[in-house]
């Protein structure tokens, strides 16, 4: 009886607090590689890298673990050696499982990935990825980060200078991809200087900075989508095809396509749809291949099903209109935006007439300094206090961090009047 009660009486609480502690594994010096350390990983555990350039391509093999670096991304390289994706998600990773803190750099889409995602490839799987710089990628589809189903979350990376594969012809998302029912989460993002082409004649190289195909409920707030093009095709920051995303918050400048420079949104299928909520896009381009292209900022087509704009900005000086929609069955609701273009119209196409319904304008933003890329407001800015309150999903405060609401009533675009 005594032995008993001493057995008990250990074993018990080892038992009990066990499972509580995760342990850490440090780069090199416990393990010689990331691999490695993924690989002696359990579940809980965190890989800590120590800053230096890591040749080697990574699989996070379904665990729910932490892989950070100790430095950050400034001191701290993957280099995929364009021997694949450097980063792989492929076996039903979760929230949990953390890639934070690092650049990632020269991977390339192959075979195994469908040729897809050059920085990090996700299929199926709902991965964290966060503070992440993701350069320098190669791939036919998704450069910089390719999603193919699962609802991963993308949070405050810079995702900057992605490019198609020169072998493969078409393509799209040079900084991200999402596609296949994918819902991502995407906040706080640097998305920039992304190219993707395609060959005259043909719209195959679309969605410069994000393309969504058939991507099911994504979700973009408090992004900065800048300098992306899409040479032969639309899309310059965003292309959205038969897709349902949520847009909300978000700056879009000095994108170029062929048309569509800031977005072109195609949502033609039956299930599919769209709401954008005070987003600004400036100083977007529809070059039009050396013409002046439709829908600098915008150009919808299709809209079978609801689509809606809410308390954006569409200003432009490109010559064109800045709001374009192709003839359709049904129009986009617009309600409390301002589409301006300096050398052309503000709205264009089937919505020529927007400009004077449904509290829409046709008038100069007045932005700060739009030269200097401050796309704030002046205090004279007619976009001051006209927005529309009951606009769905709105934020509590702007990209600045800045509280939304000053004088009652939200104003247009991603900045509040302060």
């Amino acid at each position: 009886m005594t032995k008993q009660l001493v057995w008990r009486a250990i074993f018990f609480p080892i038992l009990f607090v066990t499972p509580m502690f995760s342990g850490t594994i440090l780069v090199p010096a416990d393990q010689p590689t990331i691999q490695a350390g993924i690989d002696a990983a359990t579940s809980g555990d965190t890989v800590l890298v120590a800053p230096g350039t890591y040749k080697e391509n990574i699989n996070f093999r379904g665990k729910s673990i932490k892989v950070e670096s100790s430095n950050g991304s400034k001191e701290t390289v993957m280099d995929g050696k364009q021997a694949g994706p450097v980063v792989k998600f492929s076996s039903g990773e979760n929230s949990k499982s953390v890639l934070i803190g690092f650049t990632i750099t020269n991977g390339r889409g192959n075979k195994a990935s469908n040729y897809s995602g050059g920085g990090i490839y996700c299929k199926n799987s709902s991965p964290t990825i966060r503070n992440n710089l993701i350069t320098g990628n190669v791939a036919a589809v998704g450069g910089g980060i390719e999603v193919f189903g699962g609802s991963p979350r993308i949070l405050s990376n810079r995702i900057m200078n992605n490019r198609p594969d020169p072998s493969i012809d078409g393509g799209w998302g040079g900084g991200i991809d999402l596609e296949n029912g994918s819902s991502a989460v995407v906040i706080g993002n640097q998305v920039s200087h992304n190219l993707w082409n395609g060959n005259a004649g043909c719209n195959c190289g679309s969605g410069g900075g994000i393309a969504l195909y058939n991507a099911g409920s994504p979700f973009l707030e408090n992004n900065v989508i800048s300098s992306n093009q899409a040479n032969f095709g639309p899309g310059g920051a965003i292309w959205s095809v038969n897709s349902t995303p949520l847009i909300v918050q978000n700056l879009v400048f000095a994108n170029t396509a062929q048309f569509g420079g800031g977005v072109y949104l195609d949502s033609q299928s039956t299930t599919s749809s769209a709401i954008f909520v005070n987003n600004t896009f400036a100083d977007n381009v529809g070059n039009g291949v050396g013409l002046p292209g439709d829908g600098s900022a915008v150009y919808v087509v299709g809209y079978d099903n609801e689509v809606a704009f809410f308390n954006n900005i569409f200003a432009s000086s490109a010559g064109r209109e800045s709001f374009f929609c192709a003839p359709a069955r049904v129009l986009p609701a617009l309600t409390d935006n301002d589409g301006f273009d300096s050398l052309g119209n503000g709205f264009g196409g089937d919505c020529a007439n927007t400009a004077g319904t449904n509290g829409n304008i046709a008038t100069d933003p007045q932005f700060i300094a739009p030269s200097h890329r401050n796309f704030q407001l002046e205090s004279t800015s007619p976009a001051i206090n006209v927005g529309d309150n009951a606009a769905p999903d709105q934020p509590l405060k702007d990209l600045r961090g800045k509280p939304r609401f000053v004088g009652g009533t939200i104003d247009m675009g991603a900045y509040e009047f302060q």
